[in-house]
């Protein structure tokens, strides 16, 4: 996986999204990228505005999209002119909308704002992040962090040892070439209390553990080597706990200001729904997320 060509980035000039611009921009410059910076009109905004006015729609429409277009342009200017920067104002559903301009301009890297700390307990279920995301098949970043002038500095990547790993651990690579990478690999002994309860040797029980512990292992280096890190600074970490616990802990014990995580789920929406490692991360974690989602990774329904 190289360095992403075209980045789309979303704004709907909120602080979040102005941060997401903002990295963006900054991930343009130092990789030579194209930058598109997208803002969508909402058709329910629309209509709301077309009823209070009582204008036409099409004059209605040309005015706010000229309105919207000034205001982007504005905005792109701020973020620096190296290289230029593409605008796009667009009208309809907001992640129905940028996922058609994605493919439009084979874009393959997606940046978005997620609203919020990272306090809250819950997922923000129908949000254009997840919406995006359960469509998109191109990573995207969700920025959570506020702009600094630095590049990524420290990087945890969360290894499950799916096809989704390997490219995740790529694209942190390209993304962030200068930063301290960690591979975390968290994992679970399965079965132990049903082990334990059919009155399996706790001698038994422990040799089982530490082969598995074992195997996780050598994966994780045969992980790493295959996916080739280069001159990169690595180490790994292989914790026993629950995976998103324990890769929101890392992340925050070693000051990681980017976490990246694969995604393999047909649905990103029934996987939060289900409670999955990913969707857990995504509401919880005070870093930015890039989601790499798994090649094999049905198409997502519409």
């Amino acid at each position: 996986m190289s360095a992403p060509r075209h980045i789309l980035a979303a704004t709907d000039f909120s602080p979040a999204a102005t941060a997401a611009a903002q990295r963006a921009a900054a991930l343009a410059r130092r990789s030579g990228a194209r930058l598109t910076l997208a803002h969508v009109l909402p058709t329910d905004e629309l209509s709301v505005w077309q009823g209070l006015l009582g204008s036409g729609d099409e004059a209605l429409r040309s005015g706010l999209r000229h309105e919207a277009q000034q205001q982007l342009t504005a905005f792109a200017a701020t973020l620096g002119s190296d290289p230029d920067i593409e605008t796009q104002v667009l009208e309809g559903q907001p992640a129905a909308a940028l996922h058609e301009l994605a493919a439009t301009l084979a874009a393959d890297l997606l940046v978005l704002g997620q609203h919020g700390d990272g306090s809250a307990p819950a997922p923000l279920l129908g949000s254009t992040a997840s919406k995006l995301l359960r469509k998109c098949r191109q990573p995207v970043l969700l920025v959570r962090r506020p702009m600094v002038d630095t590049d990524y500095a420290a990087l945890l990547v969360a290894v499950d040892f799916s096809p989704a790993s390997a490219l995740s651990i790529r694209y942190a690579r390209e993304l962030a070439p200068g930063a301290q990478l960690t591979l975390l690999h968290a994992h679970e002994f399965p079965y132990e209390g049903k082990l334990h309860f059919a009155g399996i040797e706790p001698a038994v029980i422990e040799r089982f553990r530490t082969e598995m512990l074992d195997q996780a292992r050598s994966s994780l280096h045969r992980l790493a080597a295959a996916s080739d890190p280069g001159e990169m600074a690595y180490d790994t970490a292989l914790l026993r706990g629950a995976p998103s616990r324990v890769i929101l802990e890392q992340a925050a014990a070693r000051g990681s200001d980017l976490i990246v995580i694969g995604k393999h789920g047909r649905h990103l929406v029934e996987d939060l729904l289900l409670g999955s490692v990913t969707g857990h991360v995504l509401a919880a974690a005070a870093a930015d997320v890039l989601v790499v989602v798994d090649p094999r990774r049905p198409s997502a329904e519409r």
